[in-house]
């Protein structure tokens, strides 16, 4: 008789009982794989369409700002005195082209109200046919269909129209054109290797622009491509979306290709273009099968370490839980190596983990109970946006991402960007948000710069000609609409010529510099101020306390610019006079131009009675 040591037949029971357990487990994860890999696959078609949607959203807004950044820096141009002087339209473009802002566009022209133009590259032409020129004549800013160019061989282009104004009166218009292919090109090379199909459209379908995308569609309206009968329905919903500018997204088939087209309005009160984004099914679905044979591989790998952690488990539990946090600390090393904050906020248990970036960026402890923490940290303007953002997400509403400012340690704001996502479970409802928190303070930066430059005058600090009258224009409609008053003040300093005579250009500009502070002091609880001219300074009083009582606050302005300022430490003060035009809505005038004449009249007047004083009409 055989006999087998019972230690001996313990370790063999043990052995055998593995290796079954081993056996058992393989087949299964395979299927668990294979099971994961094809949900990945419908994922990521979802993905690609959803994708489809974000770049179409995002590419017609990048569009509208495009066209927006141009009008503004057009803008930009009217600020320059000399081109409202009595000089030759050769003359002025040169003017234009010194302009570092010229470098923004590939070409531009100017031209005089009887359509006479010339380019930036010294072309003459004429205008004076153009709807477009027509329509900015008449103080409209324009952007014109494509049309074909008078210089670049009949080429078509986009122009953008901007009146040039000159104390309220249109005195030239101002070009900027662009090849309307140049704008879908640019932007569809970034997307998908250049595959995606960009067009823009009017209202009616017809296609301003294409991409240079292979084979190019031949139609000139982008209905056309649907007029077949078993496309009735997609005709249908095409023609609702341009009608409502309502955003659609959709799958169709020709010439046995499969396609997703989406449509977003671009938004903008100057043109009614619309974007459409057309992307291959065969792209998607390439793109999709490279990411499953990765995703394959390494479901195939997690299955073998999964395998081998499992025999793990089985001859040493320690060691396993030990191996379990070295994964873990290895994850949290490569989610903390970025420079922005990473966050995850789980909803069930209103637990938040942050990145170590946010000691970094803040030097001060994140908040860990999201739902109760008072936002102390935060600047005070922001904190209900903060507080409806996240009680949108806790109801498992996805929003955009947006900005709010941030106090850091050392008492100063950062401007942070907010991008979260939300996680949900198999019954729909937010189990997680995570999310990025990035540093824009360098981007709001640049834009308030931008917005300095364009807006305020550059001496005095002050609103400068066309921004004031643009607001002042505004804030008389709307009085007249509400029936409140007004009052504008007309300011001339007397004699500010002797300033530089006397004391140099410098103290010129000082005296312009103290003249815009003491006019920013005086006028911010009543109303707001901005630089006519050399020595000319326009106040609208929008405080009706203070227009029934516009004589007693018009001698103390006269008062503060009076008490003056040193040209030198060790001399006196030199004080700065001041003739003041006072006019009163809608008793002295209806309009802002009428307005302002009479304002500027009563300065005239109370100059001619001696200077120092003001005048009421």
């Amino acid at each position: 008789m055989l006999k087998v040591p019972f230690a001996k037949l313990a370790s063999t029971i043990k052995t055998n009982t593995l290796s079954y357990a081993l056996c058992l487990l393989i087949p299964i994860l395979v299927f668990i794989g294979y099971t994961y890999i094809t949900h990945i696959k419908t994922l990521l078609l979802t993905d690609a369409r959803n994708s489809l949607i974000a770049i179409s959203t995002h590419t017609s807004k990048s569009i509208d700002q495009s066209l927006d950044n141009n009008l503004l820096q057009l803008k930009h141009f009217n600020l320059n005195p000399q081109l409202h002087e009595d000089l030759s339209l050769e003359e002025k473009i040169k003017l234009i082209i010194a302009d570092p802002h010229y470098q923004t566009f590939s070409k531009i022209a100017i031209a005089d109200l009887a359509g006479n133009a010339i380019s930036s590259d010294g072309v003459a032409f004429s205008i004076a046919d153009r709807d477009y020129f027509q329509q900015a004549k008449q103080g409209s800013t324009v952007v014109s269909e494509p049309l074909d160019s008078r210089i670049d061989d009949g080429q078509k282009i986009i122009v953008q129209a901007l009146p040039l104004r000159n104390n309220g009166q249109v005195t030239g218009v101002l070009l900027a054109s662009e090849h309307p292919e140049n704008i879908t090109n640019a932007i569809a090379n970034m997307y998908y290797l250049g595959q995606l199909r960009f067009l823009i459209t009017r209202d009616n379908g017809q296609i301003i622009s294409q991409s240079a995308t292979v084979p190019m569609i031949t139609a000139t309206n982008i209905l056309e491509l649907f007029h077949a009968p078993e496309y009735s329905e997609i005709l249908q919903q095409l023609k609702h979306g341009l009608a409502s500018r309502t955003p659609l997204t959709l799958n169709y088939r020709q010439d046995d290709r499969g396609y997703i087209l989406s449509y977003t309005p671009i938004p903008n009160f100057v043109y009614d273009w619309h974007l459409f984004v057309i992307l291959p099914n065969s792209v998607a679905l390439a793109l999709t099968n490279e990411v499953l044979q990765l995703t394959a591989v390494l479901v195939f790998i997690v299955i073998a370490l999964l395998s081998i952690i499992f025999i793990y488990i089985l001859k040493n539990k320690k060691e396993y839980i030990e191996a379990l946090k070295i994964s873990d600390y290895r994850y949290k090393i490569i989610s903390e190596q970025t420079e922005n904050i990473i966050f995850d906020w789980d909803l069930t248990k209103n637990t938040t983990y942050f990145s170590t970036a946010w000691n970094n960026k803040f030097t001060c402890s994140p908040p860990l109970n999201i739902l109760t923490d008072d936002f102390s940290s935060l600047y005070s303007a922001d904190i209900p946006l903060l507080k409806t953002a996240i009680a949108k997400l806790v109801t498992g509403e996805q929003i955009a991402d947006f900005d709010v400012r941030v106090k850091t340690a050392h008492q100063k704001f950062v401007c942070v960007n907010i991008h979260p996502t939300l996680i949900f479970n198999e019954e729909k409802k937010p189990i997680r948000i995570i999310g990025v928190i990035t540093d824009v303070t360098a981007r709001r930066l640049k834009e308030i710069e931008i917005k300095q430059k364009t807006e305020y005058d550059p001496l005095s600090k002050l609103l400068n000609r066309i921004t004031f009258e643009e607001r002042a224009r505004q804030t008389l409609e709307t009085a007249a609409s509400n029936q409140q008053p007004l009052a504008f003040l007309f300011v001339g300093i007397d004699d500010f010529r002797l300033f530089n005579n006397n004391y140099g250009h410098a103290f010129g500009d000082r005296v312009i510099t103290f003249i815009g502070s003491c006019l920013n002091n005086f006028a911010h609880n009543i109303g707001f101020a901005g630089r006519n001219s050399g020595d000319e300074f326009i106040v609208c009083v929008t405080d009706p306390n203070s227009i029934n009582n516009i004589e007693y606050i018009t001698n103390r302005l006269q008062a503060f610019l009076k008490d003056g300022l040193h040209a030198r430490e060790s001399d006196p003060k030199i004080s700065v006079g001041s003739s003041i035009g006072i006019v009163k809505f809608p008793e002295s005038g209806k309009t802002y131009d009428e307005l302002i004449k009479k304002a500027d009249e009563g300065m005239y007047k109370a100059k001619a009675a001696g200077k120092g004083r003001y005048y009421l009409l």
